[in-house]
């Protein structure tokens, strides 16, 4: 079964790889699974298509994943609030061992 440049393409508005999909259909089902698929997005894909943002299923599913990838990322609220405790606790200790050191030298200079 050879497809037109436009089926595939409807396939590919809600199938990721449409040509494994088209190999696989014709190897268990039959041709009339791949018409019947093509023409049930058919409409949808037509409405679609032209949008400015438009997507097929694998670029879709592409942008989804880089989306969530990107979400682990951003740290939440309660993320920052430890990680700022972290900094001001270093600080504090880096203070203290600054005046410790500071009231140590100063003693061994008086003696």
């Amino acid at each position: 079964m050879e497809l037109a440049i436009k089926d595939k393409a409807i396939l590919a508005h809600v199938i990721v790889d449409p040509d494994a999909w088209v190999a696989h259909a014709l190897e268990t089902v039959g041709e009339k699974a791949v018409t019947a698929k093509i023409e049930k997005y058919r409409a949808e894909y037509l409405t679609k298509k032209d949008l400015p943002d438009y997507k097929n299923r694998a670029e879709r599913d592409a942008f989804e994943l880089a989306q969530v990838e990107a979400n682990k990322s951003i740290p939440t609220e309660e993320e920052l609030y430890e990680a700022a405790i972290k900094v001001k606790a270093k600080e504090i200790m880096d203070s203290e061992y600054r005046i410790k050191a500071i009231t140590e030298l100063e003693a061994e200079q008086a003696i």
